[in-house]
């Protein structure tokens, strides 16, 4: 995905004074989320920033226990997506093709704190009603930063922040 248009720190799309979003995500249509980035995305992404937060701890902010505080789908000590697939005929990793089936089905799961899978991680499906499928078009991993948006810090400080996570942001992609 191709993010140099959007703020990446806000979370959100910017939205300049006339209500027109600046930026559109790219997405990379050659993406698959295969069994090799499955693995990657749950041992050097998401259980990486969560077990070595002294790595990131400068700009990585840290949750009530103490770890790298991480939202992630693969890992979450919650009913997460590997320990779900397991426990259905997917297995984890999930084969290629059965991903956009596997998700549709996870995302109507609920969380144990009551959310649906699919509000709680941010990924979307792309259904085909013609050919009963569904595509698997984002999903997301959401890293808490330690820098404050409504902080007065000088731009030197702050940038030197800002570059730790948007090259943790490239090394992810």
């Amino acid at each position: 995905v191709d993010r140099s248009k959007l703020n990446a720190m806000g979370g959100q799309m910017m939205i300049d004074s006339t209500k027109t979003p600046i930026g559109e995500a790219d997405y990379d249509s050659d993406f698959e989320l295969n069994e090799a980035c499955q693995t990657y995305i749950m041992t050097d992404v998401c259980e990486e920033i969560r077990s070595n937060i002294n790595e990131y701890d400068d700009y990585i902010a840290k949750d009530d226990q103490g770890f790298g505080s991480i939202t992630c789908m693969f890992t979450d000590s919650d009913k997460n997506l590997v320990t779900w697939a397991n426990e259905t005929e997917y297995g984890f990793p999930i084969a290629t093709e059965d991903i956009g089936k596997a998700f549709a089905n996870f995302s109507r799961e609920y969380s144990d704190d009551g959310y649906l899978m699919k509000d709680k991680y941010k990924f979307g499906l792309k259904t085909d009603k013609v050919k009963d499928s569904n595509e698997l078009q984002f999903f997301t991993v959401a890293i808490e930063s330690t820098i404050n948006v409504r902080a007065s810090f000088s731009e030197a400080y702050t940038r030197k922040f800002y570059d730790k996570f948007q090259s943790l942001v490239k090394k992810i992609n």
